[in-house]
């Protein structure tokens, strides 16, 4: 079973939006970058990753008062800067995965297929938990 080091770097520029009809509500252009390193395998990965690196600040979604009735502005700020480790194990039909302690079970997650009129697709799943550290 081989193990890969995986380095990505994601680049976005988003140009000028126009949140309204009459263009008066307006966001800059900005620019985001993302960040991760992963150990890959065909069964399981692990990510170190952080996302939105330089901590850009950008709103999300705007709502103009004047459009919606409501007596003032709505806007989603964005994200501050996130960094987190991700952990995926993939697994075939038929087998589970057991999260227990000394003494139970405390969790199942099991992949079986999907049948239809007598068809059946098989599906390779994948569970993922995601940590913040930010």
């Amino acid at each position: 079973d081989s193990m890969d080091l995986v380095s990505r770097v994601d680049f976005e520029h988003r140009g000028k939006t126009y949140w309204t009809l009459d263009n008066v509500d307006t966001q800059s252009a900005y620019n985001l970058t993302n960040l991760s390193l992963a150990l890959e395998t065909e069964r399981w990965s692990s990510r170190l990753y952080v996302n939105n690196v330089f901590d850009e600040e950008y709103i999300e979604w705007f709502f103009a008062a004047r459009f919606i009735g409501l007596p003032a502005d709505i806007a989603w700020p964005s994200r501050p800067r996130q960094a987190g480790l991700e952990f995926s194990w993939s697994f075939y039909p038929g087998e589970c995965l057991h999260i227990t302690n000394r003494y139970q079970r405390l969790w199942s997650f099991c992949n079986t297929s999907i049948c239809r009129n007598g068809q059946c697709v098989y599906r390779t799943g994948t569970l993922r938990l995601k940590f913040s550290l930010m």
